[in-house]
């Protein structure tokens, strides 16, 4: 277990182990507002794209998908996994963790879609 002591002006994290305390660490203690100033410079990208594709199909893997501006990216290679249900390749759009849309492969295991429909998407989302 560890608690954090705030004692003039320094912050104490001690460790409550069984009967007995001990002082680990003291440190100056930080005001919130430097902590949350730091954070909100660091850029955070808004939504986020999840592509799931199997290996035997990856010569249609979309691509680009990674250089849409506010949008991290992650690929997810679904050959070891039977629960995921949808056609190949798929690509999901999240804002946080609200789902926003779902793009999925045609017949050929093909998916069309593009960045600027992508983009378009996250406009009509934004209502713009």
């Amino acid at each position: 277990m560890k608690a954090t002591i705030l004692i003039a002006g320094k912050v104490l994290i001690a460790a409550v182990a069984g009967w007995g305390f001990g002082v680990l660490v003291s440190q100056p203690f930080k005001k919130e507002s430097n902590h949350a100033e730091k954070h909100s410079k660091a850029q955070v990208k808004t939504y986020k794209l999840v592509q799931q594709n199997a290996e035997w199909n990856k010569q249609n893997t979309v691509k680009g998908l990674d250089k849409i501006p506010n949008c991290s990216y992650v690929y997810q290679d679904i050959t070891n996994n039977p629960n995921v249900r949808c056609k190949l390749p798929c690509i999901t759009l999240f804002k946080g963790n609200t789902f926003v849309f779902k793009w999925e492969g045609n017949i050929m295991m093909k998916n069309d879609v593009t960045t600027a429909k992508i983009q378009e998407q996250i406009s009509i989302y934004e209502g713009k």
